[in-house]
């Protein structure tokens, strides 16, 4: 009955947890169990696990239920858990599943076993009409070097706009270790009068290894007279959200220095808000954006992104100018609900103290599941740490292709 199947579930994925292999054989026969849900379970937990030798079975697992869009999705990101060789086959046959979500696991997947065939299915993701998919191409291409590649990239370059164009520019560069800015006639030009003589043998084949290093925020003077930005970060994307903390410590003071060499002292949640109200002021046409505020639980300004208007800026800026500081500090919480309502592919998280409610509270937990989260939605994350230099809010960056920057002391 019902209240088994849900027993059996909770078992399965409470197994993972345990960080025994001494529960391999239990997971590995429950996978095979007729509930979609108990397989489903088994799988994650086989994933949470790193049992690599479950991968075959997985993977048939995957063909034999590929119309079953939540097992489909679990299996795919166990896949990507685990060493995904084994799964090739699997792999290219979903991955023009209806689910932009499993198309993106599947490219990065893909991106860890690199043959041709894997190659030549992230090359044709780079044309696929979700812009998610197409970004989770646009990373898996890193180490990559062949021609056709590198073909793809300028080709969607010529074609983008937003937050994958600085994504596409550093492939290229890290490629052909060349800096053609971020002009694609100019890395057209290029591209045409190299590729004839191109080795992609000797090519750079640059990586995201270097670690990012963090800025520090610089309160400027005439703020109208820069491009859109917030702390300091260039605000390229038009669906954007920003996310504030306006825990109990945000009534503190923070001390941030002056283009013209002086300080100037204010408050944490004044600070937050005076860059908000700025960078809505400064959002360009088209843009669609939301502003969640969170201390203990997050609260949205809209269930869903607007679209930039007089009105939608009226609102925005009213919702600011109410921020005020008070209860605990939930991060997880609050970005898992952006991420899982979609429709933003950048956040500007703005913090001022460690964890202290949500789901997740542990700071490794935290980067652990918006990573995995952040698998299939490809959104940036940029975070602003509000008073203190955070390794977390640095890493929580870092792992999601944004830029940390720290305002104040």
């Amino acid at each position: 009955g019902r209240g088994d199947t849900l027993r059996r579930t909770m078992i399965a994925d409470a197994l993972g947890y345990t960080g025994s292999r001494k529960v391999d054989d239990a997971l590995r026969a429950a996978m095979f169990d007729k509930s979609s849900a108990v397989a489903a379970a088994a799988v994650r937990s086989l994933g949470r696990l790193g049992v690599d030798e479950a991968t075959p079975d997985i993977a048939r697992l995957l063909l034999q239920r590929r119309r079953d869009e939540r097992f489909v999705k679990d299996a795919v990101r166990a896949i990507g858990q685990l060493d995904p060789t084994g799964a090739e086959g699997a792999l290219l046959a979903v991955s023009d599943a209806r689910d932009h979500a499993v198309r993106a696991l599947v490219i990065g997947n893909l991106a860890r076993i690199g043959s041709e065939a894997s190659v030549a299915r992230i090359v044709e993701a780079f044309t696929d009409p979700a812009w998610q998919v197409r970004s989770a191409a646009v990373e898996a291409c890193a180490g990559l070097t062949q021609p056709e590649v590198v073909e793809g990239l300028v080709s969607l370059l010529e074609r983008e706009d937003g937050v994958l164009l600085p994504k596409i520019v550093k492939r290229l560069i890290a490629i052909l270790g060349v800096d053609r800015g971020p002009d694609p006639e100019s890395w057209r030009e290029y591209w045409d009068f190299k590729k004839d003589t191109y080795d992609p043998g000797t090519a750079i084949a640059g990586t995201d290894s270097e670690r990012k290093k963090g800025s520090t925020f610089v309160r400027r003077a005439d703020p109208d007279a820069v491009s859109p930005t917030y702390f300091g970060v260039e605000i390229i994307s038009k669906r954007i959200a920003f996310v504030i903390d306006c825990s109990g410590s945000m009534q503190a003071e923070v001390s941030v220095p002056n283009d013209d060499g002086g300080t100037s002292t204010m408050r944490r949640i004044d600070l937050a808000r005076d860059e908000l109200l700025r960078a809505i002021t400064a959002l360009r046409p088209g843009t669609i954006f939301n502003i969640v505020k969170f201390d203990t639980n997050p609260v949205t300004w809209q269930k869903k992104p607007v679209k930039l208007s007089k009105k939608s800026v009226r609102g925005a800026q009213r919702f600011a100018r109410d921020l005020a500081p008070g209860g605990a500090t939930n991060i997880f919480d609050s970005l898992e609900m952006v991420l899982e309502a979609g429709n933003v592919d950048t956040i500007f998280l703005l913090s001022d103290g460690a964890p202290s409610a949500g789901r997740f509270v542990e700071e490794a937990a935290i980067l652990r599941e918006i990573t995995r989260l952040n698998e299939e939605s490809q959104v940036t994350i940029h975070t602003i740490a509000l008073g203190f230099d955070s390794a977390f809010m640095r890493e929580l960056a870092e792992r999601n292709k944004g830029n940390a920057v720290v305002a104040g002391q």
